[in-house]
């Protein structure tokens, strides 16, 4: 026997339009940000930015060192992923530290 979500909120004796207000009240209506999009020299500036090798950067990135090194030659455009993780760690430099992604070395 195959039952509907409406079905099942008609037995549970709630309104879908009751649930469905609610959902609505409790979302927030946020504007973001427009992903940048980061060209070969605004890769090698960001890393530059962080003071970090392209080891270290990709371990960041979660990417390989050698795609490092293709987005810092231009050979390979970054993903929408990897240009909003830029873009926040271009806004906020510290951040990878503050989070414990670095630790300073002596």
């Amino acid at each position: 026997m195959k039952v509907h979500q409406k079905d099942l909120f008609k037995v549970m004796d709630v309104e879908v339009e009751e649930i469905a207000g609610q959902i609505q009240r409790d979302n927030r209506n946020s504007t973001i940000l427009e992903t940048r999009v980061f060209a070969a020299e605004d890769v090698k500036s960001l890393r530059a930015k962080l003071n970090v090798s392209q080891k270290v950067f990709a371990k960041l990135m979660g990417a390989s060192i050698r795609m490092i090194e293709y987005w810092e030659s231009g050979t390979k455009k970054t993903s929408g992923t990897a240009n909003r993780l830029m873009q926040i760690y271009d806004m906020d430099p510290e951040l990878p530290e503050a989070l414990g992604l670095l630790e300073e070395q002596e």
